[in-house]
């Protein structure tokens, strides 16, 4: 049987909590299937070396950026060996961690087709009223991904 491949897009919140023990519950169980975490980041600033020296600020702020590019790197492993302690073989769950150089949602259309996904799972945090005017993540992975589950853990 062939196996059944899971992408996860995954957040440090509660509602990636949540979408962890969702799959955790649902498939851990079922030695066919595979899973994946994806987290992405935005790129940090590129600056110019012969524009001149960097103001110490600029540098502490770039600092700090790439310190939690590092912390959150280490939360997908934290999470994927969450996965393998809750029933997934070791084999059966990896993880993708990669700067992102388009949307989110673009991302996660592209990693889902290439990777050739069966499900997409997504928490998505609850819109804000300000997040009405803003078309969200879920909403454009859905209506772009086709022969795809799309599951939204809520």
């Amino acid at each position: 049987m062939a196996k059944q491949k899971i992408l996860l897009n995954y957040s440090y919140s509660n509602y990636g909590m949540k979408a962890l023990d969702f799959i955790i519950r649902t498939f851990a169980s079922n030695p066919d299937v595979q899973v994946t975490i994806m987290h992405t980041y935005p790129p940090l600033p590129a600056f110019e070396a012969d524009v001149g020296p960097m103001p110490d600020r600029l540098k502490a702020s770039l600092n700090l950026m790439s310190q939690v590019i590092v912390q959150n790197e280490e939360g997908v492993r934290v999470a994927r060996q969450h996965l393998i302690s809750n029933g997934f073989s070791e084999g059966n769950v990896d993880y993708i961690f990669k700067c992102r150089h388009r949307d989110v949602a673009d991302e996660i259309i592209e990693t889902a087709n290439n990777g050739n996904f069966d499900i997409v799972v997504m928490a998505p945090r609850p819109a804000k009223i300000t997040g009405l005017f803003k078309k969200r993540v879920s909403t454009k992975v859905a209506s772009v991904l086709k022969d795809k589950a799309i599951i939204l853990v809520t």
